[in-house]
């Protein structure tokens, strides 16, 4: 199976209670991710985010597919958004979660050795579980492997 990446940049702070990043699969293929990184910009607040499966996916706007880790080879067919023009619905249960203060480049680096199973039609959402707009993200990095 083949490994993508993807790094997002520059992303307005979640609203209280919202997605702020996205990874939708599609009908075919489930996602083992292996890496996830979240850097806080340059106009820090402090910030708390939940990473889950939403209940239901949401319509990503404008979703861009991972590039393949081998240059040249056919790009990923799941998608990564950082906006929704209907968002996901908040997931029942998080997997893991991460407590920003509010300090520029503040970051956290998530690894999951064999993988984040996420299933097929599913949406890995990092969710805003604090009780304020979250802070500017300055970069979100993913590495998955499409099955």
């Amino acid at each position: 199976m083949a490994k993508f990446a993807l790094r997002s940049r520059a992303v307005a702070g979640a609203l209280t209670n919202k997605p702020c990043w996205g990874l939708l699969t599609n009908a075919t293929n489930a996602v083992k991710v292996y890496e996830l990184k979240i850097v806080e910009g340059p106009t820090a607040a402090a910030s708390e985010f939940s990473l889950g499966l939403a209940a239901a996916v949401g319509t990503q706007t404008s979703g861009v597919a991972p590039l393949n880790l081998v240059l040249g080879g056919t790009a990923g067919t799941s998608r990564i958004a950082v906006a929704w023009s209907a968002d996901p619905t908040i997931p029942v249960n998080f997997v893991d979660g991460v407590i920003f203060a509010a300090t520029a480049g503040s970051m956290v680096y998530w690894s999951w050795p064999d993988g984040l199973y996420v299933p097929v039609s599913s949406e890995l959402v990092l969710w805003n579980t604090s009780g304020t707009t979250n802070s500017t993200v300055s970069m979100f990095s993913v590495v998955l492997e499409e099955l």
